[in-house]
């Protein structure tokens, strides 16, 4: 919602993908782009409770429980917890130095954003 200032980002990366650090390049690259080009001033995000791997990338670039959406996603047979997650503009300008050298690529990822005119 532009209007406001918050979108909501989906992170997702395929199994045959995972264990790579796509999702982290991905999370870093567009944080970077919601704050710094689209001047947004929240984000926020969802993921399985179950989910330790996603739940652990997104603390790492400081996103907050805000709310769960219970029973709200239907895997293997029984209904798990969504988890929301949020994060400020303002919390990422006071840790983005120390995320972006922690999380900096190590040689084997490289994203492209490609914008459409």
């Amino acid at each position: 919602n532009y209007f406001h200032g918050d979108a909501v980002v989906p992170i997702f990366v395929g199994k045959k993908l995972r264990g790579k650090g796509l999702a982290v390049a991905m999370s870093r690259e567009l944080i970077e782009l919601a704050f710094n080009s689209l001047r947004l001033h929240r984000l926020t995000t969802f993921y399985r409770e179950d989910n330790a791997a996603t739940k652990a990338i997104l603390s790492k670039f400081g996103f907050v429980e805000e709310g769960r959406r219970r029973e709200a996603w239907y895997s293997e047979g029984t209904h798990k917890d969504l988890v929301q997650v949020g994060l400020l503009k303002t919390e990422w300008t006071e840790i983005r130095e120390a995320v972006i050298s922690a999380t900096a690529p190590k040689g084997q990822i490289s994203l492209t954003i490609r914008r459409e005119s």
